[in-house]
């Protein structure tokens, strides 16, 4: 018996400019590549092979949309240095990533699923040190968020 079409996000890469594609994971929601200038600058070493996703990795049905609606506990932050041969899940429930060559962050769900907790790390740690950020309790009553970057050259 054949299985029933699924539709889900697929992620790929390339070597050669979109020649030939190489399949990663799927179910994927946001992905970011993790190498920074500035940990190249400061002779930091991430792997350049390094990708962080955010994927439903237990779904087997179809992807609710191409773009989340809401939060989700089901959603988890992985990150791979050989193309997702391996990998590991750094956060449980996280939904969002946001990285800049300084910093990143990720939102996580929290369990009703309408607010998050938003983690962060830097590149002195390859970003795979991630704490729980500290906000104002108005900020923790809110269902979305922005973060503004306001450094400058």
């Amino acid at each position: 018996m054949d299985e029933p079409c699924r539709i889900y996000k697929e992620l790929y890469y390339t070597k050669d400019v979109g020649e030939n594609w190489t399949y990663l994971t799927n179910y994927v929601f946001d992905f970011e590549w993790g190498q920074s200038p500035v940990a190249v600058e400061h002779g930091f070493h991430i792997p350049d092979e390094r990708i962080w996703v955010t994927r439903d990795s237990t779904n087997k049905k179809h992807q609710n949309t191409s773009r989340k609606l809401s939060w989700s506990v089901d959603i988890d932050l992985f990150y791979s240095d050989d193309f997702f041969d391996s990998s590991t899940m750094a956060l449980s429930q996280g939904n969002t990533i946001i990285k800049t060559p300084q910093y990143m962050f990720v939102s996580c769900s929290n369990e009703d699923m309408i607010r998050v907790n938003i983690f962060s790390s830097t590149w002195r740690s390859g970003f795979t040190n991630l704490k729980k950020a500290r906000l104002p309790a108005e900020a923790q009553m809110t269902t979305t968020f922005t973060l503004m970057d306001t450094s400058e050259n």
